[in-house]
């Protein structure tokens, strides 16, 4: 316990957690809405029960995780690159599959139509994003292959033992900041300008000019419930149980991806636990791995992303910059 320590060793850091109650300390933290509300135009305004906020907060409500298992039903789990940029040499995963349990591994060269996570024609998205890395390494931990096991914890472990070559490995300083990315060459193509609003006229009566720089840091989007699909092979058809925020997305991912027609592939989503928009485009890298397994053994397949695999493979919310100059 904190408050055990002797004074004279406690880093100042952790001093306010070795107060007594009778001592000094910063009270609690707390925090209130409140809205105004005018009966006279109900059900505007009206405070209402959310309709499904009682099995949720009991426990009861059911995500897409919860499915229970089936018979058979293999597990998925993305390999990792280990390199920030550069190019792909060999993939090996013969140590992986000696292991009790292991069923497969696939890469890109696996995948039957277009290596990609998102149609490049939908809203929001700009180009094809390859799912797993085909030849060029773009950013650290970009998913190379898939492994396949009998559990979830076996094809987390296995991955690590897949051995990826890699040559032509950049030297060049990485790029962590939208401040990095300005100042690197013009072919990085790290930015996505907008120029913004562009005054119409001048004022003649301009006595200051205010100008500066508003900088949004990276952000991580923690989202209540980790990425997870499940795509059950159904006659000549996938049903996949997906947690997306996108389901129309998520369908033409996946078409694309094994060149099947989109009525081909079901998307069944109950409902999305708290991804704060990380499950719009991202979400595809485990819709599309469990769908390509599927595929593959005829086989239900699984994938429960682990919170370390998110953070390190799914992305963030980037930087931004916005330039200001006011009169």
């Amino acid at each position: 316990m904190i408050k055990l320590c002797p004074r004279e060793i406690l880093n100042p850091l952790y001093e306010s957690g070795a107060t007594t109650p009778s001592e000094d300390r910063p009270p609690v933290s707390r925090s209130y809405q409140e809205y105004d509300t005018d009966p006279k135009q109900y059900p505007i305004t009206q405070p209402m029960l959310k309709k499904e906020g009682m099995i949720q907060c009991a426990g009861e409500a059911e995500y897409s995780d919860d499915t229970p298992s089936i018979k058979d039903e293999v597990f998925a789990a993305l390999v990792l690159s280990t390199i920030a940029k550069g190019d792909i040499e060999s993939i090996d995963g013969s140590e992986a599959l000696k292991l009790d349990g292991v069923i497969a591994m696939y890469t890109s060269a696996d995948i039957p139509g277009v290596n990609s996570i998102v149609r490049s024609d939908f809203r929001l998205f700009y180009e094809n994003e390859e799912f797993l890395a085909s030849e060029k390494i773009r950013f650290y931990n970009q998913p190379v292959a898939i492994i396949v096991a009998t559990t979830q914890m076996l094809a987390d472990q296995a991955t690590y033992l897949v051995k990826v070559n890699y040559k032509n490995v950049s030297k060049k300083p990485l790029i962590f900041t939208i401040e990095d990315a300005i100042k690197a060459p013009k072919e990085e193509k790290r930015l996505v300008p907008y120029e913004g609003i562009m005054p119409t006229n001048r004022g003649a009566n301009v006595f200051k000019v205010i100008e500066g720089k508003f900088i949004s840091p990276r952000q991580y989007h923690h989202m209540m419930e980790l990425h997870n699909t499940l795509t059950i092979p159904v006659d000549d058809r996938l049903e996949v149980i997906s947690s997306t925020q996108y389901m129309d997305m998520t369908q033409a991912s996946i078409a694309q991806l094994l060149n099947k027609p989109e009525h081909s592939i079901i998307i069944k989503t109950r409902r999305c636990g708290g991804a704060f928009g990380s499950k719009i485009g991202r979400h595809s890298f485990t819709s599309c791995a469990t769908a390509l397994v599927a595929l593959k053994l005829n086989k239900p397949c699984r994938l429960s992303m682990h919170l370390r695999d998110i953070m390190r493979a799914i992305g963030k919310r980037p930087n931004t910059r916005l330039d200001y100059k006011v009169g």
